[in-house]
C-alpha cells in the first residue's frame, strides 16, 4: 500500500484493489473517496459501492462477524445482551463527523473516544467493537476520512449519556480485514490475551 507523508493514499482507486487483496489496512490511512473505504470491507459486508450508491449512512453493522460471534459464543459472559434486544449487532463500521465540537471527545492520542449520544436509534444497543473513521478537513479544508482503528467498548455513562472506547493495539498499527483475522482478535481482546 503506498501512503504519501501525510499517510493519504496515493493513486488511492488503485490502491484499494491491493488493501482488498491483501485484507489488511494500515491505522492512519485518509481516504478522499467514501466509497472506497466501504469497498475496503466489502468482504465483510459483502457489498461494492461505487459514487451512484446511496452512501448517507454512515454505520454498518457487519453481519458476517456478529453471526460468527454469536454462533461461537465469543463474547465475555459478562458482556451479553441487553433484556428484550433481540438484534444481537456487535461488530459495526463506524464514520464519525469530526467537528471542533466533536473533538473533545477524543483524549489527545485518540486512544481513547469517548461517545456522546444524542439520537442513534437502536443501531448502538449491543455494539461492543467499531471500526472508527473519522470524517475531517484537511489543512486545505477539504474532506478527507481517517481510519482511526478497532475500538472497544469499555464503559457507558447513562447518567452523562456517554459511552467510553479504547482503541485496540496492533503490531505495525495493521488492523486486518477479513473474519478469520478478526474473530482471532476479539477472543483474545475477550480472553484478556495481547494482540500479536
Amino acid at each position: 500500500m503506498m501512503l504519501n507523508m501525510d499517510n493519504q493514499l496515493s493513486k488511492e482507486n488503485d490502491c484499494i484493489e491491493n488493501i482488498i487483496k491483501e485484507e489488511k489496512l494500515i491505522e492512519g490511512t485518509i481516504f478522499i473517496n467514501k466509497a472506497n473505504i466501504y469497498n475496503c470491507f466489502n468482504k465483510l459486508i459483502l457489498k461494492n459501492y461505487n459514487s451512484k450508491n446511496d452512501l448517507e449512512k454512515e454505520e454498518i453493522i457487519i453481519d458476517k462477524i456478529n453471526k460468527r460471534i454469536i454462533k461461537e459464543d465469543i463474547l465475555n459472559k459478562s458482556k451479553r445482551f441487553k433484556n428484550g434486544n433481540n438484534k444481537q449487532d456487535i461488530v459495526a463500521l463506524d464514520i464519525l463527523e469530526c467537528k471542533i465540537k466533536n473533538k473533545k471527545y477524543f483524549s489527545e492520542s485518540r486512544r481513547l473516544w469517548f461517545e456522546e449520544i444524542i439520537d442513534r436509534g437502536d443501531l448502538y444497543t449491543n455494539v461492543i467493537y467499531v471500526f472508527l473513521i473519522v470524517k475531517e478537513l484537511n489543512a486545505v479544508k477539504q474532506e478527507q476520512y481517517k481510519f482511526l482503528g478497532l475500538y472497544k467498548l469499555i464503559d457507558y455513562d447513562k447518567k452523562n449519556n456517554l459511552r467510553l472506547w479504547e482503541k485496540q493495539n496492533f503490531q505495525n498499527n495493521i488492523v486486518p480485514l477479513n473474519d478469520d483475522e478478526i474473530i482471532k482478535v476479539i477472543k483474545n481482546i475477550e480472553n484478556g490475551r495481547i494482540i500479536k
